[in-house]
């Protein structure tokens, strides 16, 4: 049994990027733009969005979980 992502990543930046874009993607399209043709300040909202995002995940995870793989 694998553990989840969230608690297993050895690269946070690559997991804070993929949930940053994840979140600009489910803006509507008509609202935003694509990741990359996103400025340089939208990318930094959405990472910093997704770096607290994570770590309440992660806090929170940690103080409810009961066993290793309770979550799986």
């Amino acid at each position: 049994m694998t553990r989840c992502r969230l608690c297993s990543t050895n690269d946070i930046d690559g997991l804070i990027e993929d949930v940053a874009q994840g979140l600009w993607a489910s803006f509507p399209r008509d609202v935003a733009c694509t990741w990359e043709d996103a400025t340089g300040y939208w990318q930094y909202v959405m990472r910093t969005h997704a770096r607290v995002t994570i770590n309440l995940l992660r806090d929170s995870h940690r103080s409810n979980d009961a066993g290793a793989y309770s979550h799986v």
